[in-house]
C-alpha cells in the first residue's frame, strides 16, 4: 500500500475503494481520470482555427453553441503520439475547476486515440507515479499488462495553457469560458 502526498478532490481521489475512472490511450501511454472530472466524450468534429494558437492548441470546437479550446492529447500529457489518422480517436471533454467568481464551469476538449472504459481500482492495485512520469501524473497502477498512469486534468493544465498563453499572446481563459 502507498503513502499518498497529494491533495485530490474527492471524486478524483484513487485512495478510495471503488472510484470509478474513464481510462484512454495517448500514443502508447494508458491513462486515468476520474470520471468527475469528464462531462462527456464526443466522436470527432470540425475544428476552427485560433490565429496565433501555438501547436498544442488544435483550434476551437462547436458543442451546443458552447465555443471550447480543443489540445492535442499528446501535449497535454507529455507523451509522444496523436495519431491523428485513427479510427477510434475522440474527444474528451473535460470539466476544469472554476475561480470562486466564475458562474459557470470551464469546459476543454482533449484528443486522445482512444477511450478504453470506465474501470474501478482498489487501493492496493495503486503505486506511486514512476520516475518518469510528468508532473500531472498523481499514481499508477498495474492491470492486465499495461501500466495505467492516473492524472489530475486539472494540475495538467496548470502550466501548461499558461506558459502557451505567455509564448503566443493567446488568451486561453477567455477562450475557454
Amino acid at each position: 500500500m502507498m503513502d499518498w502526498d497529494w491533495d485530490l478532490d474527492k471524486d478524483d481521489d484513487p485512495r478510495d475503494a471503488g472510484r470509478a475512472f474513464l481510462t484512454f490511450e495517448v500514443g502508447e501511454a494508458v491513462f486515468a481520470v476520474g470520471v468527475a472530472s469528464v462531462n462527456e466524450i464526443l466522436d470527432p468534429q470540425p475544428l476552427k482555427p485560433i490565429p496565433g494558437a501555438p501547436p498544442g492548441i488544435l483550434g476551437m470546437i462547436d458543442v451546443r453553441g458552447r465555443s471550447i479550446v480543443a489540445m492535442e492529447g499528446a501535449d497535454v500529457f507529455e507523451v509522444a503520439g496523436g495519431d491523428e489518422t485513427q479510427a477510434n480517436r475522440r474527444l474528451i471533454l473535460f470539466e476544469l475547476e472554476t475561480r470562486a467568481n466564475e458562474a459557470s464551469m470551464r469546459l476543454l476538449a482533449v484528443w486522445v486515440d482512444r477511450v478504453r472504459t470506465v474501470e474501478t481500482f482498489l487501493d492496493e492495485e495503486i503505486d506511486p507515479a514512476p520516475d518518469m512520469a510528468g508532473a500531472h501524473v498523481i499514481a499508477s497502477a498495474k492491470r492486465e499488462g499495461d501500466t495505467i498512469l492516473f492524472v489530475e486534468i486539472d494540475r495538467s493544465m496548470t502550466d501548461l495553457p499558461g506558459s502557451m498563453v505567455r509564448h503566443t499572446g493567446v488568451d486561453l481563459a477567455a477562450a475557454m469560458s
